[in-house]
Order: C-alpha cells, then sequence, then structure tokens
C-alpha cells in the first residue's frame, strides 16, 4: 500500500523532462558488489530526464540507451593528480558546452570538489549525495559551493544545516521476499558488509561466541571483502585469529557477492547482525525488507526502527538484543517485523528516494 502510494507520486509528480542531468560516480557496473547501485539510479533517473552524461571513474555491465551517455575518466586509486587532470578534461566540455540543467554526484566527494567553482560560475545547481560518518575537506569545501548535500539520515552527515536534505536509503523493496519466521528455530546469523575496521567484524565475532555459551546452536556467516589495500592487513589478521572458530564449524567467512544476490542469501538465513556505528547503512534496509531481525548498535537505525530491548535502546549489545528477541512471543515478532518492513519501505525504498531527490534537485 505504501509502495505503490509513492509510485503513485512518483508519476504524478514528475512527467517526462526535456532537461538535461549529469551524474558523477564511482561506476557503471550493474555487477559491482559495492556501487552496482549506482547503475541502478541512473536507470531509474533516466525514466524523467531527456538526456543524462555519466561521468564514471570505471565502466562495467549496463544497459545502454539512447539517451544515455556514459564517460569513463578510468579513476585509478593512489593516482591523484592524473585522476583529477583526465576528469576535467572529460567533464569541463560538458558542463561549459552542454549546459546541463543539474549536477547530481552520487558519494563521489572529490570530483564535486573539483567541478564546483565551475558549476557555481556557470550556475548550474550542483548536489552531492554524501552518507557517512567521516568530516572530509572535500565534504567542507562542497558544502559551501555545492547547492546542496544530500544523504540518507540526519545522523549519516557530518555536517548539518539549511543545505543539507535528508531522503532516506533507497532500496529497491520489490526485490526483497518478507520470510516468515519461526522463533523457535532461529540460529543462523549473518553479516554483509566490507571487511573494514569500521564495520567492526571483531566485535561481532566475539559477542556471537559469547552466546553460543546460551545458545550452542548459532552460527555465524560474515560475507564481505575489504574495501582497499589497507584494510586488507585487518582483515587477514582477523582472519587468522578466528580460524580455530571456523575449525569448530560454526563461524564462515566468505567474500562480497553481487549486490543483486543479496536477496536470495537473506532467504537463508536467520537475523542480521551488525556492528558499524556511524551512517544509515544499505544492508539494514536489505534485512528489515526480508523479515530477518536485526541485531545492531547503529543509531541511525535504533532511532527509526527501535531495539529488541525497549528499556535498553542504543545501549544494548549484540548479546542483550538476541536475548530480548529470545524471550519475547512468536506474534510479537512478527508484528514488530511487519512494522519495521513498513518503515523501511515508507522511508528508505527506492521509489521514495528518487521521488524526494527529483523534489530537491528540479
Amino acid at each position: 500500500m505504501i509502495a505503490s502510494s509513492t509510485r503513485s507520486n512518483l508519476q504524478n509528480l514528475v512527467v517526462k523532462m526535456t532537461s538535461h542531468l549529469l551524474i558523477l560516480n564511482y561506476c557503471m557496473d550493474e555487477d559491482d558488489p559495492v556501487f552496482s547501485q549506482q547503475t541502478q539510479v541512473v536507470s531509474k533517473l533516466l525514466e524523467h530526464y531527456s538526456k543524462i552524461t555519466v561521468i564514471t571513474g570505471r565502466v562495467g555491465i549496463y544497459q545502454k540507451q539512447v539517451n544515455l551517455k556514459v564517460i569513463n575518466t578510468n579513476w585509478r586509486a593512489g593516482k591523484s593528480f592524473s585522476n583529477a587532470v583526465k576528469f576535467l578534461i572529460r567533464a569541463l566540455p560538458v558542463i561549459i558546452v552542454k549546459r546541463p540543467s543539474a549536477i547530481f554526484s552520487h558519494m563521489t566527494e572529490v570530483q564535486s570538489f573539483l567541478l564546483s567553482l565551475f558549476s557555481k560560475i556557470l550556475r548550474i545547481r550542483h548536489y552531492l549525495w554524501y552518507a557517512h560518518a567521516s568530516k572530509s575537506f572535500y565534504l567542507i569545501w562542497n558544502h559551501v559551493f555545492l547547492t546542496g548535500i544530500v544523504t540518507s539520515t540526519f545522523g549519516s552527515c557530518p555536517i548539518s544545516g539549511p543545505k543539507v536534505k535528508t531522503i532516506g536509503q533507497a532500496v529497491d523493496d520489490k526485490l526483497f521476499d518478507f520470510k516468515q519466521i519461526d522463533l523457535s528455530n532461529l540460529k543462523k546469523l549473518i553479516h554483509v558488509g566490507r571487511f573494514d575496521k569500521s564495520k567492526n567484524v571483531e566485535l561481532i565475532i566475539k559477542e556471537v561466541q559469547v552466546l553460543r555459551n546460551e545458545f550452542s546452536n548459532l552460527t555465524l556467516t560474515l560475507v564481505g571483502s575489504p574495501s582497499n589495500a589497507n584494510e586488507y592487513e585487518y582483515s587477514n589478521n582477523v582472519l587468522n585469529k578466528y580460524k580455530y572458530l571456523v575449525h569448530e564449524d560454526w563461524l564462515t567467512f566468505r567474500s562480497s557477492i553481487p549486490r543483486r544476490d543479496i536477496p536470495e542469501l537473506f532467504s537463508n538465513f536467520d537475523i542480521f547482525v551488525h556492528s558499524y556505528q556511524g551512517s544509515l547503512d544499505k544492508t539494514l534496509i536489505e534485512a528489515t525488507l526480508s523479515g530477518l531481525p536485526v541485531i545492531t548498535l547503529n543509531f541511525e537505525y535504533i532511532k527509526d526502527f527501535g531495539s529488541w530491548c525497549k528499556q535498553e535502546q542504543s545501549a544494548a549489545s549484540h548479546k542483550q538484543q538476541i536475548e530480548c528477541l529470545f524471550e519475547m512471543e512468536q506474534y510479537q515478532v512478527e508484528n514488530e517485523l511487519k512494522r519495521r518492513r513498513e518503515i523501511a519501505i515508507k522511508k528508505h525504498s527506492l521509489d521514495n528516494w528518487i521521488l524526494q531527490l527529483l523534489r530537491i534537485i528540479e
């Protein structure tokens, strides 16, 4: 009901536009395990613009369309100067000659920084999507010179003010089937996310290890890969430190998977566990839409959805939350999971995200 209402609002609000939108993103690749959604967003926005130009750092598999032009800058990690030069050589002709009606930078704060003065001089509206806890120099600069910053929740952006707009996360709720759970048989725990230090993967392992003293049938699967060479050392240390638990046959490490495979993955598990304390992770919404009880320390999620320990809220540990969950009645858990799914669709569906974004940039 909520989803169909949002789609109806979107259709009523936006007719086919004759304007030209410039999008800056990391990659155009449907198979990318982290940034595949950027390709999906481009496809959705194409429904509302007569022309979209995408300047991206890497090109993979994507659906080619007549009103879509993709420019690849071959962005390379650690090549700051050459990256900037290649980017400007390709981007400046687009904004100077083609004069797009607006620029939307999807997580690419460096590229926004490089174009910020040019877009301001040319009076082109320029918006940056930023959903990270870190406050970078580029974000501070962009906050001054760009038209606006778009984020998921106020706590997902370290800068506040009238230029900062919140529009929720962008998850396609139609891809996720709502799983019917059996409270007496919740045993398979899963975490999906980058294998980076900030995700506190080691804390999850330790908490589940303690929980197994009370609930010996619990298993834990960790799905994800390190995001860069620096994080590889951290992930490798954790793998070596806890490989003895893998041999005990309850802990499993898996590499990252394409985002399109996440709905099927979640259908095979019972509880989603998560430790990142910062911006609202997309996987939290995906797990909620799948009907999995979410056990997290993420305050942005808890503010919207609540905690299984009603009295504890954000202070509750993984162990406390799972104990509270297991103390509930079956109908109470079912009602809570349905309530959370409704919130996820209302505030964090892809249709709602596109609707809110169009209202801002147009």
